[in-house]
């Protein structure tokens, strides 16, 4: 939920962003890409995907992906091909509209940052839980 105060900076985060409809089997992102998009998971799941098509990840409501290519330039863009594991629904914010809202409201990038964090460490953690599980998938 959205902590008490924090209401006029997400709002200020939803207007700079598209709200876009994936159906089942539709990518997000491809490996690779470089566009500097970050999407936050409204509805639906995600999978992202190794380069061989294992599934390493799913991802719900609430979820970033994305923010690997959004960050950081000349990398090697998107570190997983990213599909939709059923309808999603996301908000898809572009780099440039984030970074133009964030030199006029420093309040929403403390805002926005804090959340990215946070998302950060949660999807390290759930990695961290699947890299350590049995074979098998017990647990």
């Amino acid at each position: 939920g959205v902590a008490a105060g924090d209401e006029e900076e997400l709002e200020a985060l939803l207007r700079c962003s598209e709200v876009m409809q994936f159906r089942s089997g539709e990518e997000l992102l491809q490996r690779g890409c470089t566009d500097r998009a970050l999407f936050c998971i409204y509805s639906g799941r995600v999978a992202c995907k190794s380069p061989g098509g294992k599934v390493h990840v799913r991802l719900g409501p609430g979820s970033l992906v994305g923010e690997m290519s959004f960050f950081e330039t000349g990398n090697g863009g998107a570190a997983s091909l990213v599909v939709a594991d059923g309808p999603v629904e996301c908000a898809c914010m572009t780099y440039k509209a984030v970074d133009t809202l964030f030199n006029a409201n420093k309040r929403v990038a403390a805002y926005f940052f804090r959340n990215v964090a946070v998302s950060s460490c949660v999807r390290l953690d759930t990695l961290n839980q699947a890299l350590h599980q049995p074979a098998g998938g017990g647990g």
